[in-house]
């Protein structure tokens, strides 16, 4: 059997506050963001590669640094939302 590599904790803190930093970059704009397109730009652009949870995750994020993350249908009656965050 092979070892294991040892989790590097720091470098995963690291990344994950590298993305949320991305996250808000891009969504600075105040645009309405679907969370497919969101990903996408974040891979074309920036190199991240998130999947939907990780995305939601980051949104939290956003949330505890103070910005307010809406949530809006994209059409009336969809289960497809459009996110924009904005700091107050």
């Amino acid at each position: 059997m092979s070892a294991q590599p040892e989790f590097d904790f720091a470098a995963e803190i690291t990344r994950r506050l590298n993305n949320v930093a991305i996250v808000e970059i891009v969504m600075s704009d105040g645009q309405w963001w679907t969370q497919e397109r969101l990903i996408e730009r974040l891979q074309h652009d920036h190199g991240v590669r998130m999947n939907l949870h990780a995305l939601n995750a980051r949104f939290s994020d956003l949330r505890k640094r103070g910005y307010t993350v809406e949530r809006r249908p994209i059409r009336r009656g969809s289960r497809t939302y459009e996110y924009r965050a904005s700091k107050p």
